[in-house]
């Protein structure tokens, strides 16, 4: 009932059936500490932090190359004004230099009319399996997200973008800045967004978390 990035308003019996499943479970896990202000009061020193959990394993990655042409890009959905890609395309299309903009979304009407004004620049694919996505990720010079806040989302995107080795940056839709995006662009990544502690999403991590409650 806590959850503040839901933007439907909750029936107010939500309330009683949320407490009615709470007061039952010996535990409750959440696979973020942020997300434990969601949770009733009452109720929070069930809560156990259980990441969510990957097969490491089954992650291929190409060989990292340099490309000729900066090449970077974004997976996943849009959402207007939380996460738009709309003010980073509009910044990218006064650059007067090369790159490459790959984007795989189900939400292409976000990108309207920009692979005009782009000439070429900007890529719009299809969602593929996860592990090809992957493995094509990790071939790039970077890798985009919107609108990560870490007090409100787990980073499943996040996640998986680690899992390619590759530097990530994070831009604002509401207040973007072009900054760190030029140093990117020249190959600087001082200032790329950091999974910590990757191998805490290790499905066998994972796994012992979740017996170690018995």
């Amino acid at each position: 009932m806590g959850l503040k990035t839901d933007k439907l308003k909750k029936p107010f019996y939500f309330g009683f059936l949320e407490k009615w499943f709470c007061r039952k479970a010996d535990y409750i896990t959440i696979n973020g500490k942020e997300l434990k202000g969601n949770y009733y009061p009452e109720f929070r020193e069930k809560i156990r932090v259980i990441p969510q959990g990957f097969r490491f394993e089954d992650v291929v990655l190409s060989q990292v190359v340099e490309n000729e042409i900066p090449t970077f890009a974004y997976a996943g959905s849009f959402i207007k004004r939380i996460r738009d890609p709309r003010p980073f395309l509009n910044y990218l299309v006064t650059l007067e230099r090369d790159f490459k903009f790959i984007v795989y979304t189900k939400d292409p009407g976000f990108l309207a009319g920009y692979a005009d004004l782009l000439k070429g620049k900007l890529e719009v694919r299809s969602y593929i399996p996860r592990l090809e996505l992957l493995n094509i990720l990790s071939s790039m010079d970077f890798l985009v997200t919107f609108d990560y806040n870490p007090r409100h989302q787990v980073p499943s995107k996040l996640i998986d973008y680690a899992l390619t080795k590759r530097p990530i940056l994070s831009l604002s839709s509401e207040n973007f800045s072009g900054e760190y995006f030029n140093e990117f662009l020249e190959h600087n990544y001082s200032h790329k967004f950091v999974v910590e502690d990757i191998d805490q999403y290790n499905i066998k991590n994972v796994v012992n978390k979740f017996l170690a409650l018995f």
